[in-house]
């Protein structure tokens, strides 16, 4: 049988996942990836601002966060810095983790790439769907607030008003 080289990888000591790259800490690749970008001035100005908002501050006082809802050329500067070198990292080393909780469904995958408390920051990529008028509504017991940085997007936004009636906009 024949085995590719990347696979036969996984069975190795350590794993080729756990493996650091040449000339990386032992934490790997991707785990340096991560922290550089944490090290970053916008990405530090960003989670000082999501820890605030952790405790209860208002999501208008966090300058930094608060642009990085409102403004798409700042969301942009700050997450592709971090998504071009780890998919650089990924691409030297394609069985490697990313450091970073993710959730992967039919349609949706999600990675958080910031947490504070209650609160995050996750990468949201939705698969395209042909348009149609939704049937149902969930509502959760969390604020969310969304920024599209590639691709189009629509919107609606249904309001509860606790008496049994819903509002869709």
């Amino acid at each position: 049988m024949r085995v590719h080289p990347a696979i036969a990888a996984l069975r190795g000591r350590p794993t080729s996942q756990r493996r650091p790259a040449p000339g990386a800490d032992p934490r790997g690749a991707l785990d340096a990836v991560h922290r550089n970008w944490l090290a970053a001035p916008a990405t530090r100005a960003v989670a000082a601002d999501l820890r605030c908002y952790a405790k209860g501050g208002a999501l208008a006082d966090g300058g930094a966060l608060h642009a990085l809802l409102t403004d798409h050329a700042k969301a942009s500067a700050l997450v592709q810095p971090l998504v071009q070198s780890t998919l650089q990292a990924l691409g030297q080393h394609p069985l490697g983790e990313t450091p970073f909780r993710f959730k992967v469904s039919r349609g949706l995958s999600t990675l958080q790439i910031l947490q504070s408390g209650r609160a995050t920051l996750s990468l949201a990529a939705y698969e395209p769907l042909p348009h149609c008028a939704p049937e149902t509504a969930l509502f959760s017991d969390r604020e969310l607030h969304e920024i599209t940085l590639s691709g189009r997007a629509l919107t609606a936004l249904s309001t509860w008003s606790g008496e049994g009636l819903v509002t869709t906009r």
